[in-house]
Parts: C-alpha cells; structure tokens; sequence
C-alpha cells in the first residue's frame, strides 16, 4: 500500500469517527492535514494518532518479509517465537513514540493551549506539519535497534509543538534523524559540550579557535570507563553529523598528547540537545 493510501485512509477514519464531529480532512501533498471548525483541543491530535494506529493495517516493509522467510528456515517453535518477537518489538516501538508524546503533551496542556490560541502559526503547524512528523517519527522508531531511541523520537516530536518560534519541518524531521543514529552515550558526550559550552555559543553559531580550545581544555567531556581515544572517536561520530566541529589544538596545551583534539559546539548540536530533553512544566 503506497504511503499516499495510507493517509488517505486516517482522512477517512477521522470523517466517520464520531469523535471528530467538528473537524474535517484532507490530504496535502499525500499527508493528512486536519481542519478544525472551533478552537482546537490539546486531545484532538492525540486522537488522531490514536485512531491512526488503532484502525490503520501498516504496510509491511520488505525487511519484514525477509525477516519472515528467514524465520521461515528455523525448525519449529523457534522460527514462530523469533518472528512474533519481531513484530512484537516494532508494535511496543510505535506505542512507546505515542505515550511519550502524550505524556508530554499533557504535562504542557496549558501551554500548549496557550499557543494554539494566540498564535495561528502554532494552529497550522500542529494541523499541516505535526502529524505527518509523528508519522514519519515513528517509521523511524520501528527501525531503531533500542527503546531508548523511540523514546527520544518522541521527546522531539512533543518539544517541536513547544518552541517559540516553530521550528521548521524540515529541521524537525533532521533532529529525528540524528536521534536514530546517536545512543545513550553518543548523547551524554554531546550533552556535556552543550552544557559547558552551549552559554558561549555566538551569533555565528560557533567558537572561535581560541574559546573552543579554552573551553575544552577547561572541562572535555568524561564518561567512566572511556578513553580519551574513545570519546574522540564519539566527538567525530557527532561532527559527521553536524553538531560539533574539531578545531586546532592549541600547542600550549595539547602538543604531548596523542588523543585530545578539541570541538566546538555547532548550534545544531545544541538545538539537539534541547529537542531531546524533558522541559520543565512550570
């Protein structure tokens, strides 16, 4: 079934629901956009993303098919179980983006009210952007090895409706993209850049050589267990992607060491950081 189909499928779900008596829909570029005919409510997303997943038979990617002939070859009960392991993983995946948006959209439910009612920007984001994002959110969970990721796909999702001003789509779906890359630790080192570099950044977006050095030398980041080669090596995963960029050690400090190149924060590297953390409900 061709992505297209899919959502004109929500479209149809959501105009016989009863619970969306007061919205209509349409499809925008093979998306479901929703029309709301009152005031928006914090749920009616929610809802939508409910009755996608509830009423919706995905499609069934080619991986999963390989998957199945390949379980297909193990004897007996073993092939079963792996393959019902597999679809069981993908499913917990899908409702782990879901509650953690919903858990987090509920936490700000004033907020969030807040800013669909003054701000038509935030309305036409919510109806036009937000949820072909979810979807997109959580084809990507279902491909990730850990729960951890789905998790944080999740974060971004929630945090994108949450940000004066909107973030574009685009930069959305790219902060989703690196969350399917990056793993717990990948994420603590990153964390701990921004967190002692993150206050420095300039207008540019960047320091220059001399603050990045200072800063590096000042606080690097650690994590127990790892060498200094290793957190390199993560500081280079994280630069082929955007967030940070190594700059030339100054001599003074780093001429004797074999491993000890600094980075610099990029300001996506910090806006990463931001859509991944819980934001307080105050």
């Amino acid at each position: 079934m061709s992505t297209s189909a899919e959502n004109a499928k929500v479209v149809k779900i959501i105009e016989t629901d009863p619970r969306w008596a007061s919205v209509t829909a349409r499809t925008t570029g093979g998306f479901p956009v929703l029309c709301h005919h009152e005031g928006m409510a914090i749920d009616e997303p929610l809802a939508a993303l409910d009755a996608q997943i509830e009423n919706e038979e995905r499609p069934r990617t080619d991986v999963e098919k390989y998957v199945r002939e390949i379980t297909g070859l193990l004897p007996g009960w073993f092939g079963k179980a792996l393959s019902w392991s597999v679809q069981r993983d993908r499913s917990a995946k899908q409702r782990l983006v879901i509650e953690t948006i919903k858990s987090e959209v509920r936490r700000h439910e004033a907020r969030i009210a807040e800013l669909l009612a003054r701000a038509p920007a935030s309305r036409e984001f919510v109806q036009a952007e937000w949820i072909p994002l979810v979807v997109d959110g959580i084809k990507k969970a279902e491909q990730t090895r850990n729960e951890d990721r789905a998790r944080t796909i999740g974060l971004i999702l929630s945090n994108a409706i949450l940000c004066e001003p909107l973030p574009p789509a685009d930069y959305v779906e790219e902060m989703l993209r690196v969350a399917t890359i990056l793993d717990n630790t990948d994420a603590e080192v990153l964390r701990q850049i921004v967190e002692k570099q993150g206050r420095l950044l300039p207008a540019t977006g960047a320091l220059d050589e001399n603050g990045a050095n200072e800063a590096w030398h000042e606080s690097p980041p650690k994590i127990a267990g790892l060498s200094d080669a290793m957190i390199t090596s993560i500081c280079a995963k994280l630069e082929s992607l955007g967030l940070v960029r190594a700059v030339r050690p100054r001599d003074t400090w780093y001429s004797l060491k074999t491993v000890g190149t600094p980075f610099t924060l990029l300001e996506k590297g910090r806006d990463f950081t931001a859509f991944v953390t819980r934001r307080s409900s105050g």
